[in-house]
């Protein structure tokens, strides 16, 4: 009956899905909020693809698989059965009855903390990419995530990474969640050879590229914030086609802030641009005063780094002086806080970003079901870029078939391996690091942002 059985499943290629197992013995994790139950319900549904293939009828192995999770299905709609009978995926289960190994994968990041919104949408995604990887019969290894709570604190980060580097179960980390805590962490995971996957944080840090050169287990899925020159040229190049741009560099933001206006102005220049470069005190500003040099310079467009507060400012002085041009800022602005700051002013405005709206990008659709049937939300920002995260770190720990075991080996592997993701292909270049392209606009429009796409693909209306 037994061998019956097992044949059977594999004929019908029955998937067994597996749960992700989440939790820490109490001395071994910081608390972390409360978090959905995970069920076997809600798990049938976390498994997504790139994009749906063309299905032009259910064959009779379908039917069948389609039969065995009907109840399922009717919980929480169709998209298990569309990712079971998506083409590539590994669900054959392995030929021995031996169990699979498990790797440990710890996730840091801020789940209680002035950055929380962000750090517990990049733990769920991770925990729907992790429980994809666990449904997959034909991988070498199941994987484990552990969240560990850093709250956003610097000091608490660092004591986290003592403690993970000293946990020999421990193959990788998945975080943290802001560049302070990073910068915290950096010496620990670095000295351990501990491979580490972030998504938010910005890998040049004033300067200090430790993600291409220093940090040579840290692979980030951020890119330099001074790289955002790129987009602002493109924007303003190609789809208004800007003449006379005013860079405003704010000094709040250190010296990032005034190279990526450099990189901006030496671009608008081979390009066949002006542009005026203006650097503002960190202290108050006198916006009225800066609107009116902006005018007074005959500028067509602005691009100004500072944060929501800043930009706001300057974006309600335009306006009231008159000004009908194009605004543009970065990620640093980008926020619900500019909107409110910014009130009518914020239309128009094109901020570059470094993460999708998985609700409207086609490759991520399925994704976006999945999660909002799973947490009952949609998915926040670096959500899906988690998932990217934990599927390209599961590609690093295979090699040959087989699980990849060991630190320093799934860090080399790191700089080895592609992904091509929901948000992006990861992979690592020399001298540009991990996905120096991985840029996107959005526009204000009717008091919410309006994802724009990939910066070079960016669809204007």
């Amino acid at each position: 009956m037994r061998l019956i059985n097992d044949r059977s499943a594999a004929v019908l290629t029955l998937d067994a899905i597996e749960l992700t197992q989440v939790s820490a013995q109490p001395d071994q994790v910081s608390p972390v909020p409360p978090m959905a139950p995970v069920s076997p319900e809600a798990v049938t549904l976390t498994a997504v693809t790139a994009a749906p293939p063309a299905v032009p009828g259910i064959r009779r192995r379908s039917f069948l698989r389609l039969g065995s999770t009907a109840g399922v299905l009717a919980a929480g709609g169709g998209g298990a059965w569309w990712w079971s009978n998506r083409s590539g995926t590994p669900t054959t289960p392995p030929s021995d009855a031996s169990p699979r190994p498990e790797l440990v994968v710890a996730f840091q990041g801020d789940l209680t903390g002035a950055r929380k919104e962000s750090g517990n949408a990049q733990f769920n995604g991770a925990r729907l990419a992790v429980e994809q990887v666990n449904a997959q019969g034909g991988r070498p290894f199941r994987l484990k995530l552990v969240p560990y709570d850093d709250g956003g604190d610097p000091t608490r980060a660092g004591s986290l990474a003592g403690r993970l580097t000293k946990d020999a179960a421990v193959l990788a980390v998945l975080g943290p969640t802001t560049d302070a805590c990073f910068l915290s962490t950096e010496a620990a995971y670095t000295k351990a050879t501990m491979p580490v996957v972030s998504v938010s944080v910005d890998v040049s840090l004033e300067g200090r590229s430790f993600g291409y050169n220093q940090f040579r287990s840290h692979a980030a899925l951020h890119v330099e914030r001074t790289l955002f020159a790129a987009p602002c040229i493109d924007y303003l190049g190609n789809h208004v086609d800007a003449r006379k741009v005013f860079l405003v560099d704010d000094r709040a933001q250190g010296d990032t802030a005034w190279t990526l206006c450099d990189l901006a102005r030496q671009g608008l220049r081979n390009a066949g641009r002006d542009s005026i470069l203006k650097s503002v005190p960190a202290g108050k500003i006198d916006y009225t005063a800066l609107a009116a040099e902006v005018m007074s310079a005959g500028a067509d467009s602005v691009v100004c780094t500072g944060d929501a507060a800043r930009t706001a400012g300057l974006a309600s002085a335009l306006e009231a002086a008159g000004f009908t041009g194009t605004g543009m800022a970065t990620e640093q602005a980008f926020g619900p806080a500019f909107l409110t700051a910014a009130g009518a002013a914020a239309t128009g405005w094109v901020f570059a970003t470094s993460f999708v709206d998985p609700a409207v990008r086609p490759s991520a659709r399925a994704f976006t079901a999945a999660y909002r049937a799973r947490f009952g939300a949609a998915p926040g920002w670096y959500a899906a870029e988690a998932y990217d995260a934990v599927m390209f770190l599961a590609e690093a720990c295979t090699k040959d078939g087989s699980a990849v075991k060991e630190r320093g080996a799934i860090a080399r592997r790191l700089r080895e391996v592609a992904h091509t993701g929901i948000t992006r292909t990861v992979k690592y270049r020399q001298g540009h690091g991990f996905n120096d392209d991985a840029m996107f606009d959005y526009q204000v429009t009717d008091g919410r942002f309006r994802y724009l796409g990939q910066y070079r693909e960016t669809a204007v209306s």
